[in-house]
């Protein structure tokens, strides 16, 4: 990837943004209603305030990424971590599409079912590392991993972040159109399954042709071999979280059972349950421990002071997790303190790129959120809505798509759309309207630089965003077939 793609890519598109922002006016909406005001032009002074104020901003995000970083820093200096990926790689060699098939439809599986895309995050470097090492090239490593997570998004079950939304804005019942959305959330993962393993086959070829040239070579001179092993090392440490001078036979298992606790407790207490589901069970717990008094003294209310409430924690709390599973970690394995550190900063600092393009790539969304007079989506959200005067579910699916270049918060867009939504939409055709919304806007996340995964998935792997886009564009032009379709049928049924 030529050096700063990314940055150059976002500076591209926040331009585009910005001469927007001379053209199309304000406006705000009101219990239905459309109110347009004046055009609010970004200034020179904005120009450079925007990206200092979206770091501070959305400096969470690059928190959670920077802990992500330290936790696989700290695995790779316990030893243990090395031979774990390339026994697995090994262990599925020959049958590589099925592996990539089972990761893949694993990632959509928990994304639909919890939309929260950076506690799954966490197993990204390790199946990203392993599908390397079997010689895939770095867009299929991504597709099937990021992709993966993006496609779940798109066919959301009961993800809160997502469904949820949706739901509560819309005053759906929680399994509006669900028999709908396992049919869509199928079709796109068989999709995005055929045509990952497609190219992993032809990357698999190539890497084949390559062993067999490098053999060849290695037998005109042992020297030779020697370069040719320290390029090949070299190479992977500029992605992957393992070094070779750590390795050693030390268990697996603690690192494994430490890390899916992390991740169940991450799932389980950044979903909302109350809104999402109305499961109470956890709040209950929440107040009973929270309770829990030695005479009048509230000892576990003191002793776990500033702790969110199960079913609402933040990314804050994600890197808290992210913290303290590295500190297990090294204890268990018999780090000293300055070596868990060592490990820690080092992997945190592998993965500081990566944070500071999942806070800068939410500049988009800041324009939005920083201009107190109204925003240019709105315009543009009454302008579509205006131009038929009944459901159109193409027109609901074009306003979610450019909304994903707007908000990369799901939250926000819903919000914004729901007033005019609702006014202009009889209640038989809002579980259509929420399905376009939720399907179009996974679409946009797997196109626009806005969306925070894509990013940090691509500035990780050092791919450049044309590579993603002439890599991906045949399978996001047949999801968009499909959802299409899928919005063609439900229609019918309105």
């Amino acid at each position: 990837m030529k050096k700063h793609n990314l940055l150059k890519t976002l500076a591209i598109f926040f331009v585009v943004l910005v001469a927007l922002s001379w053209i199309i006016p304000v406006g705000t909406s009101t219990s239905g209603t459309y109110v347009e005001g004046t055009t609010s032009p970004v200034g020179i002074f904005h120009l450079f305030r925007l990206p200092l104020l979206t770091i501070g901003t959305f400096l969470q995000y690059g928190l959670v990424f920077l802990g992500i970083g330290g936790l696989y820093g700290v695995l790779n200096r316990t030893g243990a971590y090395v031979p774990f990926v390339k026994r697995v790689a090994n262990y599925w060699k020959g049958n590589e599409t099925l592996f990539l098939s089972l990761v893949i439809g694993g990632f959509a599986l928990l994304a639909s079912l919890t939309a929260l895309s950076f506690p799954l995050f966490i197993l990204v470097p390790f199946f990203i590392t392993v599908i390397l090492v079997m010689g895939m090239r770095k867009t299929t490593a991504l597709a099937a991993t990021v992709g993966a997570i993006l496609v779940g998004l798109t066919g959301s079950t009961y993800g809160f972040n997502v469904s949820g939304y949706i739901n509560t804005y819309l005053e759906l019942d929680v399994n509006n159109l669900m028999f709908t959305k396992i049919i869509l959330l199928v079709m796109l993962v068989t999709l995005l399954i055929l045509f990952v393993t497609k190219y992993a086959r032809v990357d698999l070829a190539m890497a084949k042709k390559k062993e067999k040239k490098v053999e060849k070579k290695e037998t005109k001179t042992s020297k030779k071999k020697e370069e040719v092993i320290a390029k090949e090392e070299k190479e992977e440490s500029k992605i992957l979280f393992f070094q070779e001078k750590y390795q050693n036979n030390k268990s697996v298992a603690p690192m494994i059972t430490i890390l899916l606790l992390a991740i169940v407790l991450s799932l389980v207490m950044m979903f909302n349950w109350f809104y999402g589901l109305k499961v109470t069970f956890f709040q209950d717990i929440y107040t009973s421990l929270m309770e829990i008094k030695i005479g009048d003294y509230p000892l576990v209310s003191n002793l776990l002071g500033g702790l969110s409430q199960f079913g609402y924690w933040s990314y804050y709390e994600l890197t808290v997790v992210l913290i303290i599973s590295s500190l297990l970690i090294g204890w268990i394995y018999s780090l000293k303190f300055d070596e868990i550190l060592d490990g820690f900063f080092k992997g945190a600092k592998r993965m500081t790129k990566v944070a500071f393009y999942a806070s800068i790539c939410s500049i988009f969304f800041a324009v939005i959120l920083t201009n107190q007079s109204g925003n240019m989506f709105a315009t543009i959200t009454n302008y579509l809505l205006n131009l038929t005067k009944s459901f159109n579910f193409f027109i609901t699916s074009v306003l979610s798509f450019i909304g994903g270049f707007f908000y990369n918060d799901f939250y926000y867009l819903v919000g914004e759309t729901r007033p005019l939504l609702a006014s202009k939409y009889d209640a038989a055709t809002l579980p259509v309207v929420g399905l376009a919304l939720q399907s179009m806007y996974g679409l946009a996340m797997m196109v626009f630089p806005s969306s925070v995964i894509l990013i940090s998935g691509l500035s990780y792997l050092e791919v450049s965003y044309k590579d993603w886009l002439k890599y991906i564009w045949k399978f996001l032009l047949s999801i968009f077939v499909v959802i299409m379709l899928v919005l063609i049928i439900s229609t019918l049924f309105i």
